[in-house]
């Protein structure tokens, strides 16, 4: 029988079945393809918000590391930054439209001011639970289409008229 002591250690440490490997590589790119996939939808989300005239702002850490900002340089900036914030005041902009939120799911501030959208258009904000704000005034929504967004998302703070009504 060798002596287990320090200088097997490595050599034993390394020894794996290859049924571990496999299912090493199937843990790492299922979590790789996942990431990917979250990565275009919402590069396909900010290329629809810009189409509509809107405007997509990337969430900006306070980690400036150079890996970071290496990789945002690398794989493209929606690869390692979030969009945070969506900005469509003033666009012309259907209720349909807003269907490409849903590729954002962690968007936190939405402004729609001065948009066509009513009621059926709050439908695809249902989904959103990371947002927090959300600016609908002078907007075709009605007070009951407020309070069905209100039960969907208790914790987002929305605003709905205007301080000259």
């Amino acid at each position: 029988m060798p002596p287990f002591g320090p200088r097997n250690l490595p050599r034993r440490a390394l020894q794996f079945s290859l049924r571990g490997l496999l299912m090493l590589l199937l843990v790492t790119f299922t979590c790789l393809g996942y990431y990917a996939d979250r990565v275009h939808r919402q590069r396909e989300a900010a290329a629809q918000i810009r189409k509509l005239g809107g405007d997509p702002l990337l969430r900006s850490s306070t980690d400036t590391s150079v890996l970071k900002l290496r990789l945002a340089r690398w794989l493209g900036p929606h690869a390692v930054y979030t969009i945070s914030d969506v900005s469509l005041g003033g666009c012309a902009l259907g209720n349909d439209d807003l269907g490409c939120l849903a590729g954002l799911p962690n968007l936190r501030t939405l402004t729609l001011t001065s948009t066509p959208i009513t009621d059926e258009g709050l439908v695809h904000l249902s989904g959103l639970n990371h947002l927090r704000f959300v600016d609908l005034r002078f907007t075709g929504v009605t007070a009951a289409g407020i309070e069905r967004l209100r039960r969907c998302l208790p914790h987002t703070r929305i605003i709905y008229r205007s301080d000259i009504d």
